[in-house]
């Protein structure tokens, strides 16, 4: 494994080695789950400013656990619950919850505001009188009726706890009277929270009043719209999106927006291989794979296709939007196929794994792809590293392989975020027969990566005894790659706090108090950015740089001091 040198942490007085694999955890039951769409994995990630983790992740009811503490499930047979797990920066448990009932239920994704509160969102099944009753962890449980009386079928919910786990409210914005089958014609579809906590809630709805009669959903049929509430829980309006997808490609759509702008972007695919359709403003995608931008009033901008259908059903994975609003995305592919002006290849025939990053405009800035010896792709993206699975790989000249025919290993590709040049291809270790995935990724503000995903028997993170899963598909995984620098990096940052302005800035930063010190700009990898005298005034020209997150190291004589700012 090829290894980086942290210069961050080194600044801060903290003696540090390489980055590496630091702790996995796991978590699951022992039942297998009916829908293979829905196996026990990672489906989403997300960090606090703490370094403390949470992640969203199907499961089933027997025996099930999170790093070996026991949970009650709420499924029946082969459906499943969602748990919502956060750990420490550390590795430490920290708490979780099961929400669900007897049916297949549903949490699109997990959100963090600046001051930690967690968001998640989904839609849950509620279950007739007599039933196995609907839980949200033992914070509430959802009354009953029998089937054919409209009241007590509302499923759809937003949640906002503290980072303790602590539930702080909860709305479901369907009307009261909504029927069972009402209920199964809605859709939590994707979240988007800003820093002040204000969500952004992707939904199909069914004709009706929703929001306590605030909002009016109109025509005969479901229709597809963003749902706005801010920190608070108070709703703030909606506006309905022109998308019309199959049941397939629907399951398919990310959304994320440009909290900035207040652009909607959606990024994914169309499932070819069972006839899955999608169109957006009455335009058809034609080809394998979209970006589709529409405004804060629900208009419109543009949509981007792939340039042909490879009939693979493959394509966009996952979108990461930067502070700087330029747009990553992740997926898989075949030879011959461009997006925009960069064409993928392969010596390969097999879909392959790639990332690419464009402007807020959808224009391409770079893309890089992989060469495998296996149909693989990139499940999740953040900023500087992808992750999925793999047999055999060759991406920028590095290659990591495995026997053939032993299953499919963990990566995790890490990039530079300005370039796209592959700097690491990082690997979880397992045992042979069996196939793991990396399905989710995220970065903290200290430069530490976490993966999540599945696990079908041993997986190996930093140390010689794997962690075993023991049921008949997958448990989900957690796993830290990075450095041990949780509590000395959160301690800096909030001593410098408030020191450079504007922040986010574009052109000029301002350091107080510290004119004609030296100074060295970071990436969060270690890497110098620039350096220089601060200027009078105390500027410094950060122009060239590219949109991210940044680390300014100033010296005065024997005076060290650090900051972290976003370059816009």
């Amino acid at each position: 494994m090829k290894t980086i040198y942290l210069l961050l942490f080194s600044i801060l007085s903290c003696h540090l080695g390489a980055q590496s694999w630091q702790w996995g955890k796991r978590g699951g039951g022992d039942q297998a789950i009916g829908d293979l769409n829905w196996t026990e994995r990672v489906r989403s990630i997300k960090t606090d400013s703490q370094g403390n983790v949470y992640a969203i992740c199907p499961v089933s009811t027997p025996n099930l656990n999170i790093d070996g503490n026991p949970k009650t499930g709420y499924s029946n047979g082969n459906t499943y619950d969602f748990a919502l797990v956060s750990f420490g920066c550390d590795g430490t448990y920290r708490w979780s919850k099961v929400i669900g009932g007897q049916y297949d239920d549903y949490i699109d994704g997990v959100q963090i505001d600046s001051q930690d509160n967690i968001f998640v969102s989904g839609r849950v099944i509620a279950t007739p009188s007599g039933s196995s009753l609907v839980h949200f962890d033992d914070d509430l449980v959802l009354e009953q009726s029998p089937s054919n009386v409209n009241t007590f079928k509302r499923g759809m919910f937003l949640i906002k706890y503290d980072t303790n786990g602590q539930m702080q409210w909860m709305k479901m914005p369907q009307p009261e009277d909504i029927s069972l089958a009402g209920n199964g014609q809605c859709q939590s579809l994707g979240l988007s929270t800003d820093n002040q906590g204000n969500s952004y809630w992707f939904t199909k709805l069914q004709p009706g009043l929703y929001a306590n009669g605030a909002y009016a959903v109109t025509g005969t049929t479901s229709s597809y719209h963003i749902l706005k509430y801010d920190g608070e829980g108070n709703f703030e309006g909606g506006i309905q999106i022109s998308i019309a997808p199959n049941a397939q490609s629907e399951t398919a759509v990310k959304m994320e927006v440009n909290h900035s702008t207040g652009t909607v972007y959606f990024a994914g695919y169309i499932y070819s291989l069972s006839g899955g359709a999608i169109s957006f403003n009455g335009e058809p995608v034609t080809n394998d794979m979209y970006l589709v931008a529409y405004d804060s009033n629900g208009n419109f901008l543009w949509k981007k296709e792939s340039s042909q259908n490879l009939n693979r059903g493959t394509g966009f994975t996952d979108i990461h939007i930067n502070a700087a609003g330029d747009i990553y995305l992740s997926g898989g592919t075949g030879n011959g196929m461009a997006f925009d002006t960069y064409t993928f290849a392969s010596g390969q025939p097999h879909n392959f794994p790639f990332v690419i990053k464009t402007n807020a405009n959808g224009g391409l800035i770079w893309g890089t792809n992989a060469s495998t010896l296996a149909t693989s792709y990139a499940a999740g993206v953040t900023e500087g590293a992808v992750v999925g699975g793999f047999g055999s790989m060759t991406w920028n000249g590095i290659t990591v392989a495995s026997e053939p025919n032993t299953g499919y290993d963990v990566f995790m590709t890490r990039f530079n975020p300005a370039t796209g040049e592959v700097t690491a291809i990082d690997t979880l270790l397992d045992d042979d027969g069996y196939s793991d995935f990396g399905t989710a990724v995220t970065k903290d503000l200290h430069g530490n990566f976490y993966v999540g995903g599945s696990f079908e028997h041993f997986l190996y993170v930093n140390s010689p005894t794997p962690m075993i899963n023991d049921g008949p598909q997958t448990d989900f995984f957690i796993a830290k790659f990075g450095s041990s620098n949780c509590e000395l990096a959160v301690e800096q940052y909030e001593k410098a706090h408030g020191s450079v302005y504007p922040n986010p800035a574009s052109g000029i930063l301002n350091v107080t108090d510290r004119e004609n010190a030296a100074y060295v700009v970071y990436s969060l990898l270690g890497q110098i950015q620039s350096s220089g005298t601060v200027g009078k005034n105390g500027q410094i020209d950060i122009a060239p740089l590219a949109g991210g997150v940044y680390i300014l190291k100033i010296t005065m004589g024997d005076q060290v001091e650090t900051f972290k700012f976003i370059k816009q």
